[in-house]
């Protein structure tokens, strides 16, 4: 189920709204929950720039820091290395084809008179 939409903007004229799915949404307010908390610790030195993810005084984060935490993922999932923008298309990819594939398992499930499972 998805839960309330989130309106990104992506430019000066362009904003698109996405569905988030509950999972993500209780986990967007337990961040913000925990930002609001590093608010208060910083007090005066808190830098109110508006980051969803933002360092503990609320500047933005070392561009590198994700680029970081994810080649160390990989390393410990044993898995080959690859870029971070990479996973998401594949990501998408699997998207696709898991709901073509759902899609295909219907009709002919429908075809058979019986539903077939895509596992």
């Amino acid at each position: 189920m998805l839960a309330p939409a989130l309106g990104l903007r992506l430019g000066e004229r362009v904003c698109r709204t996405i569905g988030l799915p509950d999972p993500l949404i209780k986990l967007l307010r337990q961040h913000q929950e925990q930002q609001n908390n590093e608010r208060t610790e910083a007090g005066a030195d808190w830098e109110d720039k508006g980051y969803v993810f933002a360092s503990p005084t609320g500047g933005p984060l070392s561009p590198n820091t994700d680029f970081h935490i994810w080649k160390k993922l990989l390393r410990d999932a044993g898995v080959r290395d690859g870029r971070l923008h990479d996973a998401r298309h594949t990501r998408r990819y699997m998207h696709v084809t898991g709901a073509l594939l759902r899609k295909v398992a219907q009709r002919v499930g429908d075809a058979l008179g019986e539903p077939l499972r895509a596992d």
